[in-house]
C-alpha cells in the first residue's frame, strides 16, 4: 500500500491471491495463484502498456483515497463522531 501512496510504483501490481491484497487492491492489481498465473499475469502486463498504465494510476488513486494519513485520519475522525452520538454504535472505523 506505502508504494502506490507515494507513486514508487513504476509498473502495475502482480499480487499473490489473498484476501489482504484483495482488500488493498481491489481492482487495481492483478492476482496470481501458482507459478503459471503469475507468468500469465506478467507476460498481460508487458503486452498491453496501456493497461499497465491504466493499472498502476488506479493503484495510486486507490491507495492515496484509501489509506493515506488524510483519509485514515478521516475515516477515524468519523467513526469517533459516530461513537459519542446518540443511538446504535457501529464498532468498527
Amino acid at each position: 500500500v506505502e508504494a502506490p501512496i507515494h507513486q514508487n510504483v513504476k509498473d502495475a501490481i502482480v499480487a499473490n491471491d489473498v484476501p489482504e491484497h484483495r482488500e488493498a487492491l481491489g481492482d487495481a492489481g492483478r492476482y496470481y495463484r501458482g507459478p503459471m498465473e503469475l507468468a500469465a499475469a506478467l507476460q498481460e502486463l508487458l503486452d498491453d502498456p496501456e493497461a499497465t498504465a491504466r493499472q498502476r494510476s488506479a493503484a495510486h488513486a486507490r491507495a492515496a483515497a484509501l489509506y493515506s494519513w488524510d483519509a485514515v485520519a478521516n475515516a477515524y475522525r468519523s467513526w469517533f463522531r459516530r461513537l459519542v452520538q446518540p443511538g446504535p454504535k457501529r464498532l468498527a472505523p
